[in-house]
């Protein structure tokens, strides 16, 4: 057992921090290399806390069982998996190389930082998710079932595998997700459940299977790309400095919509669904269907934009300003209340 001193180097095999007991590892007022140096262990577990104030603490294979982590600085590393209650981190870095899996609370500051070599695994039941920097080679899996999921200022969140953002209740309840870093960065395609969304990602991003009672917010820095359902409740602005292009699904938007691309939007799928009016802006050649009815407001777009009502009318209320105009109603009527 480790009674709470800081150990020589690598002259302690395993740490057991009993239930209710908060360890401190701090090295900050320590002199010399065998205080000083890095500390290797095999494991730290199980059912007590670690608080890392300053120091290195390298950890081996067994990695990090934990009710509770605390981090305000320092370096912790850990071969193993990390698996912990809790995590609060205001400064210092934690590096795993397996998986990092957190199961009743997760919060970041400005400061600090997290990297994981595997899949990461965050639920928090305690009143909402702050992350900051946040790196993830394999899957990330955000759930929040008592508040919101929002990022740290100034903070990056990457992630090579699938992303998902829960912010549920489980019952009636859904909260905000606000992920709006500006070098965020997700490599994969993201699926988000929640209340008012705000996506951020300095690339790509792929946009999965998504639902929001509320608002729906994305910037990219390229492309956007819709693979999946995505159902908004309340209004839709898609932003993509590149193409904005659907590959499968349904989009289905309560609100209005509102559509800025660097190069062409295509929105083509015959089950689409707007609900308030649609502007572009931006775009080049500009593609929507909708099942019940398209009524576009302000459209501006240096190429063709093509629109399609499968069931419904299509009905312009704003002004349009295109290189040519190709307004199909299957089973409606074609209609102007204003614009030009």
């Amino acid at each position: 057992n480790w009674d709470g001193a800081v150990p020589d180097l690598a002259n302690v095999a395993s740490v057991v921090i009993p239930s209710g007991v908060d360890v401190v590892f701090d090295t900050s007022a320590a002199t010399g290399l065998a205080e000083t140096g890095t500390v290797n262990l095999t494991s730290v577990g199980s059912l007590g806390s670690l608080t890392m104030a300053a120091g290195r603490l390298a950890v081996g294979s067994g990695g990090l069982n934990l009710a509770g982590l605390t981090q305000g600085g320092g370096t912790l590393s850990a071969l193993g998996a990390v698996n912990v209650g809790s995590l609060a981190q205001t400064g210092g870095t934690l590096a795993a190389s397996g998986a990092l899996t957190v199961t009743s609370g997760f919060t970041q500051g400005t400061s600090g930082s997290v990297t994981v070599g595997g899949n990461a695994s965050i639920t928090d039941t305690s009143g909402g998710t702050s992350v900051g920097n946040l790196s993830v080679t394999g899957t990330l899996g955000i759930n929040s079932t008592a508040g919101a999921i929002t990022q740290a200022a100034g903070s990056t969140i990457t992630a090579g595998g699938a992303t998902s953002l829960l912010a549920y209740d489980g019952s009636t309840s859904y909260f905000d997700v606000t992920l709006n870093g500006i070098a965020n960065d997700f490599g994969s395609a993201v699926s988000v459940t929640a209340d008012n969304v705000v996506l951020t990602d300095t690339n790509n991003l792929t946009l999965a299977a998504t639902t929001t009672s509320g608002d729906l917010t994305v910037n990219t820095g390229a492309a956007l790309s819709l693979s999946s359902n995505v159902t908004v409740g309340g209004n839709a602005a898609l932003d993509a400095t590149g193409a904005v292009v659907q590959t499968g699904g349904t989009l289905a938007v309560t609100g209005t919509t509102a559509l800025e691309a660097g190069t062409n939007i295509s929105l083509s799928e015959a089950t689409n669904s707007f609900g308030g009016a649609v502007a572009v802006s931006g775009a080049t050649d500009v593609d929507l269907v909708g099942t019940g009815g398209v009524t576009l407001a302000a459209v501006t777009a240096t190429g063709g934009l093509s629109v399609r009502a499968v069931t419904g009318n299509v009905g312009l209320s704003g002004v349009v300003s295109v290189a040519s105009l190709s307004a199909v109603s299957t089973a409606g009527a074609i209609t102007q209340s204003g614009g030009s």
